[in-house]
């Protein structure tokens, strides 16, 4: 199956890549990632290939993980996940309201109840800030959640909450339309709340919100427990090990700051972590709903993490990374479970997360 490609911006970003790489004299981009070892053996001649017939498989573009690590080994730092996210605008476009790849029905359906009353909440009243604890964190642990919304009502009685998605998963596919419609109401929503800081703990959301308005004042809650303090239950440490590996979610190169305060809070923990150098964060698998999109591809590339970090328990400060990289005989713990020192037990079907975030709304809001 293939799809046109007519924009002119799809067709420019294309045309930049084929002529500026280096062909397979040098292709380290499609050596070092999965997805693109799969459809290519250069981008030189594969982005040729694609303005001769300016069409392409939507497999390929869905497939990508957006999370950038082919500019971040490309001599020419080329941005191939740019061009890919461009075709996906395009190819939803053409496709209209319906899914571009049938897999993606899935993700709409999630995103049409994430607006509901069933999980979408605001705490009552007006405050000036509020703790969005994002879908993969809710669907996570509700009482995680609500251990650090706890935590920071007692740094400051007046903080809020919201359990509203970002809508980031519809931005993944493509389908900026409902995308920016979803971003335009939800940022009315908290202008009317009177809230002009949000605190998140969802790295997506990190990202997604500091993007979209600027004019809001967005931290992370790894900011908040870096100048806060720890809560005192931390000192328990019963989940102390011989040893940690932390793995990094892709986005988080947008903000290295945030690395390097994990890294400082792991060790406030006393936990001794066997990779506490800094490098370029890699996905799990799941970024940019590739996960949905080629589940093949996508397990491939979470056993490779996997094998990459090389130790037997992981850290993770990604909900959705938590789950997928505790495979095997791996021991997989987001940074919650650490500092809260509450293990969250086993793994969770779908209606479970549906549950989870419901009953994280009743808790928080």
């Amino acid at each position: 199956m293939s799809n046109k490609l007519n924009s002119k911006v799809v067709l420019e970003k294309t045309k930049k890549v084929a002529q500026a790489c280096k062909g397979d004299a040098c292709a380290i981009c499609v050596k070092e990632c999965l997805m693109l070892n799969e459809y290519m053996i250069a981008p030189k001649m594969f982005f040729t290939e694609v303005l001769k017939s300016q069409s392409i498989d939507p497999e390929i573009p869905f497939s990508c993980t957006q999370c950038g690590y082919c500019e971040k080994v490309c001599p020419e730092s080329l941005k191939l996940y740019e061009v890919f996210d461009e075709m996906k605008k395009e190819l939803q476009q053409a496709s209209k309201s319906k899914a571009v790849l049938k897999s993606h029905y899935g993700v709409y359906f999630h995103q049409k109840m994430s607006q509901t009353k069933l999980v979408k909440g605001y705490e009552k009243g007006k405050y000036k800030r509020a703790f969005m604890p994002g879908c993969s964190l809710s669907a996570f642990s509700p009482h995680l959640v609500e251990e650090t919304f706890k935590y920071l009502k007692a740094k400051d009685a007046t903080i809020g909450s919201i359990t509203s998605c970002c809508s980031k998963p519809l931005k993944d596919l493509g389908h900026q339309n409902a995308y920016s419609i979803q971003m335009s109401k939800f940022i009315d929503e908290i202008s009317s709340k009177g809230i002009e800081e949000i605190i998140v703990g969802c790295q997506n959301c990190y990202d997604t919100l500091k993007k979209e308005y600027p004019a809001l004042s967005i931290k992370s809650i790894w900011h908040i427990f870096e100048t806060e303090g720890l809560p005192e239950v931390s000192n328990s440490a019963s989940l102390s090990v011989d040893s940690y590996v932390i793995h990094d979610p892709c986005p988080v190169e947008k903000s290295p700051e945030i690395k390097k305060i994990i890294r400082r809070l792991v060790g406030t923990l006393g936990y001794k972590v066997e990779n506490k150098e800094e490098s370029i964060a890699k996905c799990c698998g799941l970024g940019a709903m590739a996960g949905v999109s080629n589940i093949k591809l996508s397990k491939k590339i979470t056993a490779k993490r996997i094998k990459e970090l090389a130790g037997e328990r992981i850290i993770n400060y990604c909900a959705a990374c938590t789950e997928v990289m505790g495979q095997g005989n791996k021991e997989s713990y987001h940074l919650l479970e650490l500092i809260f020192d509450t293990p969250v037990a086993g793994k969770k079907n779908t209606l479970k997360k549906w549950m989870n975030r419901y009953q994280t709304k009743r808790r928080i809001t």
